[in-house]
């Protein structure tokens, strides 16, 4: 049980890292307003309300703050809401549901990716862009809750193309065995996913079971991470596979482990 406390601690870490190319990772929000600035190493304040779920910050190249989002509300480099940035929607219990990825070689346009549960059914991944030239300067949306995929569980990761400009969007199947990339390069996210099935399904009878998988990448994008805390009978609770960063997909299953949840 140790173990598996310690997996769930480190993963959300080696997440924030795998999206902290140069300083875009220097600032955190979280919480109930409370904040990190890494530039100079000092607590801070933010706007984020206490909430049960992850929320993402992104900076410029040079740690200056730009954004951060936690699912509902978006607020920008003056801890302002965005006009017309709230209210964005219930989303899915769990960590990290949230994901901000900034636009490649545009500076101005940001991808902001959340996770909304349906009763009934698995979560749609979803994402608005927005603009931050727009308002003469706080920034505003030009879509919003566009449906990327559904019936997927709540994780995703972001993984540097192999060109270190593009990047992937790397999500799984509810109750499949499937794997789905998405492309974002210069053009916008590509709706067409890379599909890979391999490794174990992922899912189960309870929603609980959905909400609770994680995919981390490590930091060369070469190897991948799948972890279930309650996985199904006589499946892994963490399965390791290599990833290929030019092609989004999926590729052999490194290793598996088993974890009891009821150690003696």
């Amino acid at each position: 049980m140790k173990f598996w406390v310690k997996l769930l601690i480190l993963f959300p870490l080696l997440s924030y890292s795998q999206i902290r190319f140069d300083k875009r990772g220097n600032n955190w929000y979280f919480g109930e307003k409370a904040g990190l600035n890494f530039n100079s190493g000092a607590l801070t304040n933010g706007q984020t309300n206490q909430n049960q779920g992850g929320t993402s910050t992104i900076s410029d190249d040079n740690g200056n703050l730009q954004f951060y989002f936690d699912g509902n509300t978006i607020w920008n480099k003056f801890h302002r809401i965005v006009p017309g940035a709230n209210n964005l929607g219930i989303i899915a219990n769990g960590f990290e549901k949230t994901y901000i990825v900034p636009k490649p070689e545009d500076e101005n346009l940001f991808y902001f990716f959340k996770f909304i549960y349906q009763n009934g059914s698995a979560n749609q991944l979803v994402y608005s862009i927005l603009d931050k030239r727009l308002n003469t300067g706080e920034g505003g949306l030009i879509e919003t809750n566009k449906i990327l995929t559904d019936k997927v569980i709540n994780s995703i990761e972001i993984i540097r193309h192999c060109n270190q400009k593009f990047f992937w969007i790397l999500t799984h199947e509810y109750n499949t065995n499937r794997f789905k990339s998405f492309l974002v390069d210069n053009n916008g996210i590509s709706l067409s996913s890379i599909n890979s099935d391999i490794g174990s399904k992922n899912g189960g009878i309870y929603n609980t079971f959905k909400i609770g998988s994680q995919i981390k990448a490590s930091l060369d994008g070469g190897k991948i991470a799948l972890a279930q805390p309650n996985p199904i009978v006589n499946n892994p609770n963490l399965e390791i596979f290599g990833f290929d960063n030019q092609t989004g997909k999926v590729k052999s299953q490194i290793q598996s482990f088993y974890i009891s949840q009821n150690p003696s």
